[in-house]
Parts: structure tokens; C-alpha cells; sequence
């Protein structure tokens, strides 16, 4: 599905820097109250301790920042699975929408109806964050690709 015609969908900046800074400042709230709590921490410790936790969150965010979490085209959806491979959903293959929560967000996840109530129906699902679903993007590309009746068509009306 690497054709020209497909859209790869990234959380929006405003989402990505929004968990950032709450990380940051659960980070810098332990911080804090390990250095109130052990007298034997000095400020030093607790400084470079504190560099540490941001260089590693900003690693992450500008990870976080470029991950494609799913693509979208005139044949269907596509994205990485957790193993990995890579999972495709045609627009023709009957799907279940149902709210899910993953990586620390709430959306949406979009399984085909074969595999729907298997063990394995998390391995073989496309999760779409809420944060994406309620762009006007997502919501153009849905409503230009999708069948008249396909389950997704009912998410962009509810987010709008």
C-alpha cells in the first residue's frame, strides 16, 4: 500500500506536545519529592538526574512525533501491527468499530469482522487514535474513500 494515493496519518503536533508535557511534569513531580524524601540526594544528583529524564523524553517525543500510526487509501487501511507485519483492511471486508484504549490513548479500533472475538483480535486490529479521528483530515480522506456504509463513516460524524 505504498502508493501515492495513500495518506499516512501521525498524531497532530498539539496531541503529541500535549502528553509530552504530562509526562514531564509527573517526571519532575517524582523528582522532586524523591529529593524531599531521601535527605542523602543532593541537588546535583537530582539536577543530573532530571537531564537524564529529559533527553530521554525527547527521544521519545520526536519518536512519537514521526510514528505513522495507520495509512489510508483507495483500497483500505494499512498499518504495522505489533508483530511487525503488516496488516491491510480492505474497504470491502466487513469490519467491527469498537472504542479501545492503547499506548495512553483512547480511540478507536477497527477489526475485520473474521477476526473479531479471537484471542488474537488485538494482533490483527488497526487502532486510530481519538486525537487523529477528530482531525479534518482524517474526516476528508474517510468520507472520499470509505463505502457509503462502512462503520468508519459513523466515527467522523460523531467526532465532528
Amino acid at each position: 500500500m505504498n502508493s501515492s494515493d495513500t495518506v499516512e496519518f501521525r498524531l497532530p503536533a498539539r496531541a503529541v506536545r500535549r502528553a509530552f508535557l504530562q509526562h514531564t511534569a509527573v517526571l519532575a513531580a517524582i523528582l522532586v519529592v524523591f529529593h524531599l524524601v531521601t535527605r542523602q540526594s543532593s541537588f546535583a544528583a537530582l539536577a543530573g538526574a532530571a537531564a537524564l529524564v529529559a533527553a530521554i523524553l525527547l527521544v521519545a517525543y520526536a519518536f512519537s512525533a514521526q510514528r505513522v500510526w495507520f495509512r489510508a487509501s483507495a483500497r483500505g487501511l494499512a498499518a504495522t501491527g505489533y508483530t511487525g507485519r503488516e496488516l491491510e483492511i480492505p474497504w470491502s471486508t466487513a469490519v467491527r468499530v469498537s472504542p479501545a484504549r492503547r499506548s495512553g490513548q483512547k480511540g478507536h479500533s477497527v477489526v475485520a469482522l473474521e477476526n473479531a472475538g479471537m484471542f488474537s483480535s488485538g494482533l490483527h486490529s488497526i487502532f486510530i487514535p481519538r486525537a487523529i479521528a477528530e482531525s479534518p483530515e482524517f474526516t476528508s480522506r474517510i468520507e472520499a474513500l470509505a463505502p457509503p456504509e462502512h462503520p468508519l463513516r459513523a466515527i467522523t460524524r460523531r467526532e465532528a
